[in-house]
């Protein structure tokens, strides 16, 4: 079970954001039926550096494959909600690691923070707008903490979670055909 933070996207200024149609979309020049528009909460550790200032960063606990700096410690609901978590907290440090040693490269950060404060299990937010047309299928991701779009690696692993939870529903509803067999399908 893991905590999760608050979003401070709006359901009414997502709603405003997703109405428009973000760059690649325009630029593809498709019609996309939108359908339904939902919050999710992706899998993901904190991994909190201590120095002289605090630098908490945001790892994909799926496959480790985005890391979002942020700018301060976001506010968690603690109502805990059960996530599919794949990347062990060793390589979420890692990854955080790897990207605290790309901001000395580029010389945001002048004096690197070496100690880990702090290293937990989130349910990072994310607003989804569900799209179709003609018989495909596809979504438009806004992230829920800082407004903005998001493509490329967090959308597939949105959709890693999305094909996580069909497998996660087909097999309960396996086990509960094999449970009761008077409803089996003659």
């Amino acid at each position: 079970m893991t905590a999760f933070y608050a979003p401070k996207t709006s359901e009414e200024r997502a709603a405003s954001l997703l109405e428009r149609a973000p760059l690649f979309a325009r630029l593809r020049r498709l019609r996309w039926e939108r359908k339904k528009r939902e919050l999710i909460f992706v899998p993901a550790y904190e991994v909190c550096f201590s120095g002289k200032e605090e630098l908490v960063f945001v790892v994909d606990g799926l496959r480790g494959s985005w890391c979002h700096l942020l700018a301060e410690r976001p506010a968690r609901n603690e109502t805990q909600i059960d996530l599919p978590f794949s990347l062990s907290p060793g390589k979420a440090e890692e990854i955080a690691r790897r990207n605290l040693r790309a901001l000395l490269f580029f010389r945001i950060l002048k004096k690197a923070p070496d100690k880990v404060s702090s290293l937990s299990r989130v349910g990072y937010p994310f607003w989804v707008q569900y799209l179709s047309r003609k018989s495909r299928y596809d979504f438009w991701l806004l992230d829920a903490m800082r407004s903005t779009w998001e493509e490329g690696k967090v959308k597939e692993s949105v959709a890693l979670l999305f094909a996580t939870e069909a497998k996660k529903a087909a097999e309960g509803q396996k086990a509960r055909k094999d449970a009761n067999p008077a409803q089996q399908e003659i």
